[in-house]
């Protein structure tokens, strides 16, 4: 259901990022008159849409990694090396709440230029991002437990969404 969720707001954001950069384009250089919105809005969905899109790299296992010695670990070691990464993963996305929640709530008064929104909007993203994050980190870390590890489950699932 969140994944469902994260999904359509990520695809729903990333095509207002398509329109405005489009807007800002031909405003820019067929009409010599550029709106500050479109630039501004452009770049906050952005920032949104690579978080979200982070996470849902999280949720699928697809984040970068460089596997020439993670594919020769078998049982225990790799449980306890995919443990591993879950921990560090949890720990940065608590990190994001923590850090997230901070720098919205120094902006929360703070208005952009072009759109006059609050820059909390954008901080927030960060926090949002950290839960979830630790979220998913934290089922995986629970499915590495009971299930003998992440990696042949995460697959699965990635293929599934």
């Amino acid at each position: 259901m969140i994944a469902k969720g994260v999904n359509v707001v990520a695809v729903t954001l990333f095509g207002v990022m398509i329109i405005c950069c489009v807007v800002q384009v031909f405003t820019r250089y067929i009409l010599n008159d550029s709106p500050r919105w479109t630039e501004e809005l452009a770049r906050y969905t952005f920032i949104w849409v690579h978080f979200l899109g982070a996470t849902i790299c999280v949720r699928m296992s697809s984040n970068a990694t460089i596997t020439v010695l993670i594919d020769q670990l078998r049982g225990l070691p790799r449980r306890v090396f995919d443990g591993f990464v879950t921990l560090v993963m949890t720990v940065v996305g608590v990190v994001m709440v923590y850090g997230g929640v901070e720098m919205a709530q120094r902006t929360h008064k703070q208005l952009s230029v072009g759109v006059k929104m609050p820059m909390s909007f954008v901080y927030v993203s960060a926090a949002f991002f950290g839960a979830i994050v630790v979220l998913y980190a934290v089922t995986m870390l629970l499915e590495n437990i009971t299930a003998g590890g992440r990696t042949a489950g995460a697959a699965e699932k990635g293929a599934e969404s």
